[in-house]
């Protein structure tokens, strides 16, 4: 079956969220031990992870065609095992904005001249005495 216009941009929708992790390059270039590796691990990365995205597309649009929906949860019956799976989803992304936010902050605490270590306890006064 030929998908319509309204399906193609739905299926977009789905493509734009799979690769909406780009957001984080910019930390993770900067955060590299050796920044010039960047391009070698972007081709290795994309090169596994691209092939395996057209694969099982194309293997759900082949099995269900016009049936199956953009949003992956509305494919499956309204149940609580559903509701289950859309609640873990939501704290999954809850917990990776709230990480990718935390190098944010502390641009922003750099930025403002305040140390990030000020309010941390020295690791050695965290153990337990030597007897």
């Amino acid at each position: 079956p030929q998908p319509s216009g309204p399906d193609a941009v739905r299926g977009m929708t789905g493509i734009a969220y799979a690769f909406g992790g780009h957001g984080l390059f910019p930390e993770q270039l900067r955060e590299m031990r050796k920044p010039e590796q960047w391009p070698r691990a972007v081709t290795c990365t994309y090169s596994v992870v691209l092939p395996l995205y057209v694969f099982f597309g194309c293997l759900g649009y082949f099995a269900f065609g016009h049936n199956a929906k953009a949003n992956l949860n509305l494919n499956y019956p309204g149940n609580l095992m559903n509701h289950l799976s859309i609640l873990a989803q939501a704290m999954q992304e809850l917990y990776y904005v709230s990480s990718s936010m935390i190098v944010l902050v502390l641009q922003v605490e750099l930025f403002l001249r305040v140390s990030p270590a000020a309010c941390c306890r020295d690791p050695r006064e965290l153990r337990p005495p030597i007897k």
